[in-house]
């Protein structure tokens, strides 16, 4: 039985042991890499295959151990398709200056599946990044996983506690006190139609928990701007449905930044699939649910005591009149960390802040959708 079966122009040196074939740099570019029925095609530690504009078909048995598989590519028409059943990758990169990997197959990645050009299209197929180290690297505007036609990007991770944690990196950040369990995070790329004429943006998430009653738990949203459907950002509000899409309920939000394409939302006590819409109209949202619409001038942080801190700083910040507004505590990265819905008062207002859970470094203090300056602080051990 043949070791490998490869169509191709060039294979860059390889040499066996055992009886096993380990090919450090494999480089493809005529019609692609075909496993047949009776092929093996196994690769072993540190090695990396590049796709060059070609794509992947398995009928055989594809075995990946600790290597890379890269796909890149300059061909603007070129789309390098993955076809085939048991496609299981450990870190797969796409690096494509011009056109898509299209998947013709659901697969698995145990460990990372990196962007840093092009986009994976489901092509109404999964990705299954599993319970252990799969996760997402680098998506952006220019590159990420995309699926309007149909497909999710699948992780499991055990929520006991969770504080801002996103599996997978998948863009989903959940706190919670309580035990979660196992739980299953779908996302998906169908747009919902949450209301009649009424769709969200391309973009949401399904969960299934053990455990799903009596949650308290606090969503972070991430999106891309790709993703919008035309909706504007100052307008999205968390919609949630706990019959797979077929009718929808209305939630609301406790803030969201356009600067960092996020959404926030408290106290959800049952988890089921979510995504981010206009507002429902025929509902009034409550005031503490709004956005701040108050100018910059209405808010000025005056000072942020200790500074350097360890445990906990003071917030002292003035308002010219009595409203409803939401600090948030950011990371370096952008990441929001924790929100606190405030009841201003006309004039000086004290706010304390416990940081004794957060790693050494530098966190930023700002008002949510107020265009005013960040306030840094230093946390230390």
């Amino acid at each position: 039985m043949p070791i490998l079966k490869l169509y191709s122009k060039k294979i860059k040196p390889a040499r066996t042991i055992a009886g096993m074939a380990f090919i450090f740099c494999l480089q493809v570019q005529a019609q692609g890499l075909y496993v047949g029925s009776s092929t093996n095609f196994i690769s072993n530690g540190a090695i990396n295959i590049i796709f060059n504009n070609v794509g992947l078909t398995n009928a055989g048995s594809l075995i990946n151990n600790g290597n890379t598989i890269t796909f890149t590519g300059t061909a603007a028409a070129a789309v390098s398709a993955i076809t085939g059943p048991n496609i299981i990758f450990n870190n797969l990169v796409l690096n494509k200056s011009a056109g898509d990997v299209q998947l013709n197959t659901s697969i698995a990645v145990n460990g990372n599946l990196s962007f840093t050009g092009g986009n994976l299209q489901l092509n109404n197929y999964n990705v299954d990044l599993g319970s252990g180290a799969g996760t997402l690297v680098g998506e952006s505007e220019t590159g990420r996983i995309i699926g309007t036609q149909g497909g999710s990007v699948l992780k499991t991770a055990v929520l006991t506690g969770p504080y801002a944690t996103n599996p997978g990196n998948i863009g989903i950040y959940i706190t919670s006190p309580a035990n979660l369990g196992s739980t299953l995070i779908k996302r998906g790329h169908i747009a919902q139609t949450v209301a009649l004429g009424k769709t969200g943006i391309y973009r949401y998430f399904e969960f299934t928990p053990t455990n799903n009653t009596g949650l308290d738990v606090s969503l972070q949203f991430n999106y891309f701007d790709a993703e919008l459907n035309g909706l504007p950002e100052s307008g999205l509000y968390f919609w949630s449905s706990n019959d797979a899409g077929n009718t929808w309920a209305f939630l609301g939000k406790d803030g969201n930044t356009s600067t960092l394409n996020l959404v926030l939302m408290n106290a959800i006590n049952q988890l089921g699939r979510v995504t981010l819409a206009s507002s429902n109209t025929s509902i009034k949202v409550a005031k503490s649910l709004t956005e701040p619409t108050t100018p910059a001038k209405e808010f000025v942080i005056s000072k942020i005591y200790p500074n350097p801190a360890k445990d906990f700083v003071n917030i002292v910040f003035t308002s010219t009149k009595e409203i409803e507004c939401s600090l948030a505590l950011y990371a370096q990265t952008g990441q929001v960390l924790e929100v606190k819905k405030l009841h201003a008062a006309k004039g000086p207002n004290f706010i304390y802040w416990a940081i004794r859970q957060y790693a050494a470094g530098a966190y930023y203090f700002k008002f949510i959708n107020i265009p005013m300056a960040s306030s840094q602080i230093i946390k230390v051990n």
